[in-house]
């Protein structure tokens, strides 16, 4: 990416992001300050963040009521893919979809007075009753998924499953960064037993391969003359 072309002198203009030089690479700061609204919105967002490399920093600053769910996952796939370091500083309120935006970071900055929702979603449909029905229960049994894969470590299954069925679930900062250290032990176990498969793969192409043993012929069985009576 150019950093001094029309297109990023624009962004930076517009108090949608900053980019700063470090010694390995780039600071790339997102601040999202409002509901999150449609896709559209933040497709620029998207394209630097999918630009980062492994030697840039994406600072994500959180201070957000939540949004749409198309858009919370939209931006939510795009930083798991990127292998930049995401460190997330949240501050005011950080609810619903900002939770799941929260929980993509590597590393995180939580002011003490905080405000944390987590809850499910919030929508709704329209068309013939069996439609509905259809809707509603694709939406509940994906964002179950969601809650399931995005939160694991921070959420027991049973608190999963309250929110899930519609439990508003308020944290404050404290608790919630003592869970998010639990989260970092589940990763970091993740990481080594994967590292731990990984090596001993290695270690299994390094050992010489025996030849298969030869099979012996099997004996000739000798005839005998049956005796005669």
């Amino acid at each position: 990416m150019d950093y001094h072309s029309e297109e990023m002198m624009a962004l930076l203009e517009g108090g949608k992001m900053t980019v700063s030089a470090r010694p390995h690479g780039h600071v790339f700061e997102l601040r999202l300050d409002r509901p999150i609204e449609a896709p559209k919105d933040y497709a620029d967002w998207v394209q630097t963040i999918r630009s980062a490399g492994e030697n840039d920093l994406i600072e994500l600053h959180l201070c957000t009521p939540g949004g749409r769910v198309d858009t919370t996952l939209y931006l939510a796939a795009a930083l798991r893919e990127s292998p930049a370091h995401k460190h997330v500083i949240i501050s005011g309120m950080c609810a619903s979809g900002g939770t799941i935006l929260m929980m993509v970071g590597d590393s995180w900055e939580i002011d003490p007075y905080t405000q944390f929702l987590f809850h499910n979603y919030s929508g709704g449909a329209m068309g013939k009753g069996h439609d509905i029905k259809l809707q509603t229960d694709y939406m509940m049994g994906m964002m179950e998924d969601v809650y399931k894969d995005f939160f694991n470590g921070f959420f027991t299954e049973e608190e999963l499953l309250a929110v899930a069925r519609g439990h508003e679930h308020w944290m404050r900062a404290e608790e919630v960064g003592e869970r998010l250290q639990e989260v970092q032990k589940v990763r970091e176990e993740a990481a080594e037993e994967v590292a731990r498969a990984l090596e001993e793969a290695l270690a299994d192409l390094d050992k010489p391969k025996k030849k298969p043993a030869k099979k012996k012929a099997p004996a000739k069985k000798k005839a005998t003359k049956k005796k005669e009576k």
